[in-house]
């Protein structure tokens, strides 16, 4: 499926941008570099492709077999993908406190960020080894056909506003 293609070589984007984050962490960083790791994060690893995932092709999979809807591989993505939200908007809290007050330290920002590094690399790897293995097992060869528009129609949409951040 080249859906599937698709979403793995933009997983491969997301891993590259983590490293990069990580190694950023680990020395000291600057607050602009943070801020990018986090605009990244939410408008492209969040919005732009996790926008495929949950709109279309988990979707997709449910329509394909239902009993995907109850429990099961797809919602442990649904809730590592809200879980991922959560470090992000507790880093960009944090991030705007020490603004405020910068003798707060970014012990928060990092901390959050890295649990989102480790959360999203586990994820992927579930991800590109089980959840998508499981998707093309599905396809009755209906499935690039059916989904393919729609994530042309989200590149489409979305790729202005993200292409500044690859």
């Amino acid at each position: 499926m080249k859906c599937i293609d698709i979403l793995m070589e933009e997983h491969q984007i997301i891993l590259n941008k983590l490293s990069e984050l990580e190694e950023n962490l680990s020395q000291e960083t600057t607050i602009d570099k943070m801020r990018k790791a986090i605009d990244f994060i939410q408008n492209y690893a969040d919005h732009f492709h996790h926008l495929k995932e949950e709109d279309i092709l988990f979707k997709w999979m449910i329509e394909k077999n239902p009993m995907f809807a109850h429990g099961g591989p797809i919602q442990v993505m649904l809730s590592e993908h809200e879980m991922g939200r959560s470090f992000i908007r507790n880093a960009n809290d944090e991030l705007e406190k020490y603004e405020s007050d910068q003798a707060r330290g970014l012990q928060g920002v990092k901390e959050n960020l890295m649990m989102f590094v480790n959360l999203l690399r586990d994820h992927i790897h579930k991800e590109d080894n089980i959840l998508y293995m499981m998707a093309r097992q599905l396809d009755d060869g209906t499935g690039d056909a059916t989904m393919l528009p729609l994530f042309e129609k989200i590149k489409q949409e979305e790729f202005q506003k993200i292409e500044h951040l690859l």
